[in-house]
């Protein structure tokens, strides 16, 4: 799973990047940059981001699953911007791989909502995190349905 997990600091650390470069640019030749750069980042997005790339670097330490952390990757997940939402994907399918126990609906659906994305790639690590989570002996998925179920 160290290349899931590679692959999604690589992505983060790229989106933090550009980020940054983009904000040192500034206006060029009186064109705002909204006009050239469509796809920035809204500032919840860089500081996701940004809060995100600490948290990954701590991970042993972090609970993704409440919190802060799951904030950070959940404003990821309902981003417009495919990367973000291809890594929060990516993310979660890493500590998930790491950290398989029960989690409650606050968990689960950003990882539902990824499973409708019309990327393949955010589909496939949202069913992999989804998958990891299945694996544990109390899984978390039958327990959140009968949740779902009982309201």
């Amino acid at each position: 799973m160290a290349g899931i997990a590679d692959a999604c600091l690589s992505c983060l650390s790229t989106v933090d990047r550009w980020c940054h470069i983009t904000a040192c640019l500034g206006p060029l030749g009186g064109r705002s940059r909204e006009g050239i750069y469509e796809t920035t980042l809204a500032d919840n997005e860089r500081e996701a981001v940004s809060d995100l790339l600490g948290y990954l670097e701590n991970r042993a330490e972090t609970d993704f699953f409440s919190g802060e952390p799951l904030r950070a990757l959940s404003t990821l997940v309902y981003s417009d911007n495919v990367d973000l939402q291809r890594s929060a994907s990516l993310t979660f399918a890493e500590i998930t791989e790491r950290d398989v126990r029960e989690v409650d609906r606050d968990t689960l659906e950003p990882i539902l909502f990824l499973l409708q994305s019309s990327d393949i790639e955010v589909q496939r690590a949202a069913s992999a995190a989804l998958g990891n989570l299945a694996v544990n002996g109390l899984s978390a998925l039958p327990h959140f349905l009968t949740t779902a179920d009982r309201k």
